[in-house]
């Protein structure tokens, strides 16, 4: 939770420090290299914590190394590419900022594999101080965008050595057996990669159809707004995160009567946090969006108290996958992410040229409510294939 009000908070200050076309250029840039990143990390924590024991601490962490080198060269000339040269330091530092969470994912697949939570916890509490430094500094100091995140991969640098580097993450010898080792981690790994690619997707595509309808301003409106609108989800699912690890154990017992208490208290438990946040934000949505952010972004508040009814299928999408993650229907999960990811194109390019930033909101909520009711529906399938167990 703590790194997820850092991640915050640092939004928060580059809405400030910079102007809106600085930080939708910044928005852009970060949707280039998100789904690329993403695509090649593969869930690598779901990787090494479900499938450690059938390949070797070698194979992964070559795969690692490899695919993280291959999504900055992708990610460099594709945005530079897009952008022009002149803003290829800030591309630079941005892909390596993501290329980061992928290290960090490498170190936690361990964590997870050893059911060390809390060294998970420990290296979360110093990534998101890491966040916070160059803030404390931009304070004193004024920091280009490029310093500040060149700030923020020396700290993730010195958490990572400090904290997540472990013996297993080293490097032997490579030899030729590895190379059909790291084949089959890209077999494995490949459809979770696609789930992370289309779940991204779902939340840049938007991006996309404003600066395609020339509104490249509201890029960086519609991030604020959804970084906002992400971490409420977030913190609301910390709620009801530790019970949910234990669906895989009632899923093989076929415990129907279990797996529902546990999905029917949490659901309830989020449509509640909903309630609240929705209220919260119809009566002093723009004091806190000008809080948070600056008066420029306040003005859309109204438009903001809409995304945020998007907050329950967002969190209910959550707790569904967890049933089918639990239940290892990995590929159909892939399946629902590319309808969700479908639709928001779709609606992207037919609503935000008429529409604008609303049209973005909608075209990304309908997404998230089509995604949940299809997971949703998936979800009752397997409940009741376990009733006649």
């Amino acid at each position: 939770m703590f790194l997820y009000g850092m991640q915050f908070l640092a939004t928060s200050y580059l809405t400030k420090a910079f102007s809106l076309d600085q930080f939708s250029l910044y928005a852009l840039i970060l949707s280039i290299c998100s789904p690329v990143f993403l695509l090649l990390n593969m869930n690598i924590r779901v990787l090494i914590s479900t499938q450690g024991n059938h390949f070797s601490n070698f194979g992964f962490n070559l795969f690692r190394q490899l695919s993280l080198l291959l999504g900055f060269c992708i990610t460099l000339v594709v945005a530079s590419g897009l952008f022009g040269i002149q803003t290829y330091l800030l591309v630079f530092v941005l892909a390596a900022f993501r290329a980061f969470d992928g290290v960090f994912e490498w170190s936690y697949g361990y964590f997870l594999k050893k059911e060390q939570a809390s060294a998970i916890g420990k290296s979360q509490i110093f990534r998101g101080i890491a966040l916070g430094l160059p803030i404390v500094i931009g304070l004193f100091y004024t920091l280009s965008m490029e310093v500040f995140f060149s700030v923020v991969l020396l700290g993730l640098l010195v958490v990572f050595l400090v904290s997540d580097l472990r013996p297993e993450l080293k490097l032997p010898k490579l030899s030729r057996s590895h190379f059909s080792e790291i084949r089959n981690i890209l077999y494995v790994g490949f459809p979770l990669g696609l789930v992370a690619l289309f779940d991204s997707l779902c939340i840049q595509i938007p991006k996309y159809g404003l600066e395609w309808s020339n509104f490249s301003e509201l890029v960086g409106v519609f991030t604020s707004l959804f970084v906002f609108l992400q971490t409420m989800s977030y913190l609301g699912f910390a709620v009801v995160n530790s019970t949910l690890p234990s669906l895989a154990g009632y899923i093989k017992k076929s415990n129907t009567a279990a797996i529902s208490n546990i999905v029917r208290k949490s659901s309830l438990i989020m449509l509640l946090i909903t309630l609240a946040f929705v209220t919260t934000m119809y009566w002093f949505g723009e004091q806190i969006l000008a809080l948070a952010y600056t008066e420029e972004i306040a003005q859309y508040s109204k438009y903001f108290i809409i995304m945020c009814t998007f907050t329950l299928p967002m969190q209910l999408t959550m707790i569904y996958a967890y049933v089918l993650y639990a239940a290892g229907k990995f590929r159909t999960y892939l399946s629902i992410s590319l309808i969700a990811a479908v639709c928001t194109l779709i609606l992207t390019f037919w609503l935000v040229p008429k529409f604008s930033i609303l049209g973005a909101i909608y075209a990304f909520g309908s997404a998230m409510w089509i995604k949940c009711i299809v997971v949703g529906i998936v979800y009752f399938v397997i409940k009741a294939k376990l009733n006649r167990a």
